[in-house]
């Protein structure tokens, strides 16, 4: 591939493209990825027919370079549209450089050749979209080397909305696989995209009828969603939780609410959640604890307090950072009794995140409440031997407040702050 030829009055900015050219081939690192970032210059320059026929083939004989140029290639190529390429008959062209991406060892290379491909695909004609890009997802599922099947299993949940009811079992069969994978890594990012899958299945035109027996929610996501949340490797089973929140999202903000839908709720969905919460691996059970706040509607209050009870203590702490979130009406008094539980909890930072949340659900105990219950737990916090326990609880003081008023709060804590400030040691 070469510069445009020009006559001895070509202009500065062809001299300029020249160089920027002449830049896809340098030695220099820093000068070939300031080139991969201005394809859409070049193709400019070089107009359509020789960008279809010379610079494409010429940036997937490339895919051997530095990773900084291939990231810079594959954020670029969504710049070309279809004035660059001579129409949206040829957008397809662009896949194939964007496939070579999505198998590089690098991931944030291929996280960008992902979002670009999600760029280009509003600009497929409908027929490129059977034609070029299903065999591509295909023949990437299938690659022996395992970063084409990572790219696969998350490229697929953008072809699911788009793909005709008669043309999904190959796809769904394709996804069955790639959850089924031998390399754990794949399972685990065939398992992030199982609730865009379906989310895909409902945006598409299978909404109206994803509830029934042989819908594709009975007959491949839910028995996926099984067998990955049984899986050996707990890098696969902590996405369990997150399945769980978004396939419960997805089917209650899109279906009617009835018999069957709350039969999957709760007879497929709800059992899996809770097998995480008591799982053997202690990052599956933090995963859940995480992002209780997320899962309130399930009323899991005694699920919490074993989460905050837990052994390990960073399942303790990230249970406890969720306490405001999770304090109701109807489970303040179990809660008053888990936190009087762990407040002389052994471990400095769970003591620390009961102190920086517990001034938080003040507001659900009520005036009363507040003092009868939570402001004895307050005061021994406040007399911790950890400073960073009593910093974490005096800077939240002012959420009381609005609940027990100023008087009373002078009365109870005050005292012992001012004993703490007097005391040159406490931080």
């Amino acid at each position: 591939m070469s510069a445009p030829a020009t006559s001895s009055s070509e202009s500065l900015e062809y001299m300029n493209l020249a160089k920027v050219i002449d830049g896809l081939r340098s030695e220099s690192l820093e000068v070939r990825s300031a080139s991969a970032a201005q394809i859409d210059s070049i193709s400019t320059g070089l107009g359509p027919e020789r960008t279809r026929n010379e610079l494409l083939p010429f940036l997937s004989d490339s895919i051997d370079d530095d990773d900084l140029v291939l990231l810079k290639l594959s954020s670029s190529l969504p710049l070309l549209t279809p004035a660059h390429l001579g129409g949206p008959e040829y957008m397809h062209l662009l896949l194939s450089p964007l496939q070579l991406l999505l198998t590089v060892e690098e991931s944030s290379v291929r996280t960008a050749a992902i979002a670009s491909l999600s760029q280009i695909i509003p600009s497929l004609p409908p027929t490129d979209l059977e034609q070029y890009l299903s065999p591509m997802l295909t023949r990437l599922a299938t690659q022996e080397w395992f970063t084409a099947r990572i790219s696969a299993s998350l490229i697929l949940p953008l072809l699911i909305p788009l793909t005709e009811p008669n043309n999904l079992p190959p796809l769904l069969a394709l996804f069955t696989n790639l959850c089924n994978d031998d390399t754990p890594m794949v399972r685990r990012h065939a398992s992030k995209s199982l609730g865009a899958v379906l989310e895909g299945l409902v945006k598409g035109s299978n909404a109206s009828n994803i509830l029934s027996a042989d819908s594709a929610l009975h007959t491949t996501i839910l028995p996926l969603f099984t067998t990955l949340s049984c899986d050996d490797q707990d890098s696969v089973r902590l996405q369990t939780t997150f399945n769980c929140i978004s396939l419960t999202e997805t089917l209650t903000q899109t279906q009617k609410l009835g018999p069957a839908l709350d039969a999957v709720v709760q007879q497929r969905i709800l059992p899996l959640l809770k097998g995480c919460i008591s799982d053997r691996s202690w990052r599956v059970r933090w995963t859940v604890a995480s992002n209780f706040g997320s899962l309130t509607d399930f009323n899991l209050t005694a699920e919490y307090v074993s989460l905050v009870t837990d052994n390990e203590s960073e399942v303790r702490i990230a249970a406890l950072s969720q306490l405001t979130t999770i304090t109701n009406d109807s489970n303040k008094d179990e809660i008053l009794e888990c936190i009087k539980k762990i407040r002389d909890d052994p471990v400095d930072g769970v003591r620390g995140e009961l102190a920086g949340a517990i001034t938080g659900i003040a507001d659900v105990f009520g005036k009363d409440g507040t003092t009868e219950g939570l402001l004895p737990i307050m005061l021994a916090l406040l007399r911790d031997e950890d400073s960073e326990v009593r910093l974490r609880l005096i800077s939240g003081l002012g959420k009381l407040n609005n609940v027990v008023g100023l008087d009373l709060l002078s009365q109870s804590l005050l005292p012992a702050v001012m004993d703490l400030a007097e005391d040159g040691k406490w931080r």
